[in-house]
């Protein structure tokens, strides 16, 4: 999330402070880190901690030749929560492996798998509960017994909750 604000004139010696307020937390709540960048009268700043799927609101406190005032106070604003992604591997085509990326919006189950062109599973990758954000796996190009798989087409299924998302993988041996 990113607060900006834009003075009419600046105290030589003003200094900002920037405090945060969970929707589910109330009360106000001093970003410790926060270190605006400034832009001639104009400053902003980036929240990245901000969690996807809540709410905060922001207040801006000045502290000046004139004393400590509230600068500006923002509405609440909702964090949009990740979308389940799954991204091409890499390299592809690919011999003897390939790294796959994905996203996963919320912590809770979630399965990647393998699986030929008749639609059977070749290799299990990851099952059970994982943490929302970026996860990767390396694909060895071997089923679940451990056996090194033929040439082909493969297709890469990830599930999570009740999203689904597949890419189609070449292995070249």
């Amino acid at each position: 999330i990113e607060v900006a604000w834009t003075l009419a004139q600046l105290d030589p010696g003003a200094s900002f402070t920037l405090w945060r307020e969970e929707a589910s937390r109330p009360g106000f709540r001093a970003l410790a880190e926060a270190d605006p960048e400034q832009h001639d009268l104009s400053f902003t700043f980036l929240d990245t901690d901000a969690e996807p799927g809540r709410s905060y609101r922001y207040l801006v406190r000045c502290q000046d030749s004139l004393g400590e005032r509230i600068l500006c106070e923002t509405p609440a604003v909702a964090v949009p929560l990740r979308a389940l992604a799954l991204r091409q591997n890499s390299p592809n085509p690919f011999n003897p492996a390939t790294v796959i990326s994905y996203d996963l919006p919320a912590a809770g189950e979630a399965t990647l798998a393998v699986y030929d062109h008749r639609g059977r599973r070749v290799r299990l990758l990851a099952q059970g509960a994982a943490a929302a954000g970026p996860h990767e796996v390396v694909w060895d190009g071997r089923d679940d017994r451990g056996q090194p798989v033929s040439s082909g087409v493969y297709c890469c299924r990830l599930t999570g909750g009740l999203l689904a998302a597949s890419r189609k993988m070449v292995l070249l041996r």
